[in-house]
């Protein structure tokens, strides 16, 4: 994932990410892998949308993810964020797909 990140986006001006933008971020590019996984053509362009959404690049997603690695309390929410997050996604995914069974209304 990191190769095909360094691809991605090369040339705008950088521009430093909030923590809480960079949480989000790394979330949805976790998220996108997933949901791509096995179509590389298609992961690149939606970290491509994704970043210029966001209007940033992988030089400052690298340099937020080297200043976070350093702080156990900056990983902990990132982990904690994109856990949770890729939880509701895949929840709310599964729904439309119909792999979630419904909910029993009944009471035994």
């Amino acid at each position: 994932m990191l190769i095909l990140l360094s691809a991605c986006t090369k040339g705008r001006e950088e521009k430093a990410l909030s923590d809480e933008t960079f949480r989000t971020v790394y979330a949805e590019i976790i998220y996108l892998g997933e949901l791509h996984r096995g179509d590389t053509l298609q992961l690149r362009n939606a970290i491509d949308s994704l970043l210029l959404a966001y209007e940033t690049d992988t030089t400052a997603l690298f340099a937020a993810a080297r200043r976070s690695a350093l702080d156990k309390g900056l990983i902990e929410r990132l982990y904690s964020e994109t856990v949770q997050r890729f939880q509701d996604m895949t929840v709310e995914d599964s729904v439309h797909t119909g792999t979630v069974p419904p909910e029993d209304d009944e009471e035994e």
